[in-house]
């Protein structure tokens, strides 16, 4: 006799959005000079909005969830300049700055017939998604 059930899962929360940072990469190399010089970085790639974790859910509905578009490509454009200490070499470095949400989600047992009433869940699954805010930059001396 076949289950006359299915399983389903739902977004039943999205917790309050955080910040987190992708890794530094290093965009411009400088060297020592007798007086301080300005030193810029500018940037012109493409980053997308992600998701870690368990998705169980459609984008489609996890996008709804969350207010926004997850696995999307953006353009990253920007720049910033420094003026560097004299005597001194380094690198300028750069990172995604991100928007971040915990998903929660559960799974329930929906009939083949009917609607699913969504009352005791039988499972849960947690989903990370990170939006893409703006670069992050800063400055490394070496020593």
């Amino acid at each position: 006799m076949d289950n006359p059930y299915f399983p389903k899962w739902k977004v039943t929360h999205v917790g309050k959005a955080y910040r987190t940072y992708g890794k530094w990469k290093t965009c411009v190399v400088f060297s020592k000079e007798r007086t301080p010089h300005t030193v810029t970085c500018s940037l012109s790639k493409t980053t997308s909005t992600t998701v870690s974790g368990s998705l169980t859910v459609s984008v489609k509905a996890m996008s709804a969830a969350v207010g926004y578009q997850v696995q999307k490509s953006y353009s990253v454009t920007g720049g910033e300049s420094y003026t560097a200490d004299k005597s001194k070499s380094g690198r300028i470095q750069w990172r995604e700055a991100y928007r971040t949400n915990k998903v929660t989600e559960k799974k329930y047992m929906c009939p083949l017939h009917g609607s699913c009433n969504y009352t005791g869940p039988i499972g849960t699954a947690y989903a990370y998604t990170h939006k893409y805010v703006a670069p992050n930059f800063r400055i490394v001396y070496d020593k």
